[in-house]
């Protein structure tokens, strides 16, 4: 059973072309490795390792009352985002 019948591709002719297609995403690949290696490529907690917390308070809580207290329990770099209500 052919599903395609017949064909005929110039895999020789079009040898050009997928060198080059090929080099472009070999240097992609590479910036990349490079950028990773740098730290300047914005990688998530996936990735870059951590925690992640969120907590809710009854009272409004500023960050710096946040970071401020986290220094005093040994926590010296930390990452606070302030989320309103929701999602928002």
């Amino acid at each position: 059973m052919e599903f395609l019948g017949k064909t005929n591709i110039d895999f020789i002719g079009m040898r050009k072309i997928t060198f080059v297609i090929s080099g472009i995403i070999a240097l992609i690949g590479i910036i990349g490795v490079i950028q990773i290696g740098r730290g300047a490529a914005n990688m998530g907690i996936d990735f870059s390792g951590g925690t992640s917390m969120q907590l809710k308070f009854a009272q409004p809580l500023t960050t710096q009352a946040a970071r401020e207290a986290l220094a005093k329990g040994g926590v010296k770099e930390v990452e606070l985002q302030e989320i309103k209500e929701g999602n928002q």
